[in-house]
């Protein structure tokens, strides 16, 4: 039986199909995984690795290698489906937003260091705001710095095609040509 062309609606992975398919026999090989539940080696390997650390297997006959070894099921319950939790940490553009409307003025590494961001990423979404207008790029005695012009809201501007797109007010800020 091959399981790779099961009717599951897309919500069975790889590795459910393969549990689902050795579960049927009871006893099975890492090749018969293969080729009944359409996983690579690598995925088999790690599937089989997953299952002997948590005590869902056993090895009954040791053979050449881990996917020509005979196993036996211990634990025929379901997998967790694997969902995990979101992270709650903004992404790295909402951060370097978050930093621009809470100082008002910042220097360029200011910016970096506080929304812990990478140098390009950073200096890509600035150039994105100065162009827009959103920021303004000034020149003191102590080096260069930025001042929001624009409080756009909690969102943060994306950067599109010509332009910055507010998300808050729905409002596009074309780039401006330096004059």
């Amino acid at each position: 039986m091959n399981l790779s062309t099961a009717s599951d609606g897309g919500q069975m992975t790889k590795c459910h199909r393969a549990w689902t398919y050795a579960c049927q026999f009871k006893k099975f090989t890492g090749n018969q995984l293969i080729e009944g539940a359409g996983l690579n080696g690598t995925g088999v390997r790690r599937l089989l690795r997953m299952l002997l650390e948590n005590q869902r297997i056993e090895v009954i006959e040791k053979r050449n290698n881990m996917l020509e070894s005979l196993y036996r099921i211990i634990d025929d319950t379901p997998l967790p489906t694997g969902k995990r939790p979101k992270s709650k940490r903004p992404r790295v553009q909402q951060r370097l937003w978050n930093v621009c409307r809470m100082t008002r003025n910042f220097s360029y590494f200011e910016l970096r260091a506080l929304a812990e961001a990478g140098e390009s990423t950073t200096r890509r979404f600035v150039r994105c705001l100065v162009r827009s207008r959103i920021i303004r790029q000034l020149k003191s005695e102590d080096g260069e710095f930025f001042r929001l012009n624009v409080d756009l809201g909690r969102l943060h501007p994306i950067p599109v095609k010509g332009g910055m797109r507010c998300q808050n007010k729905e409002k596009f800020y074309p780039y401006q040509e330096d004059k």
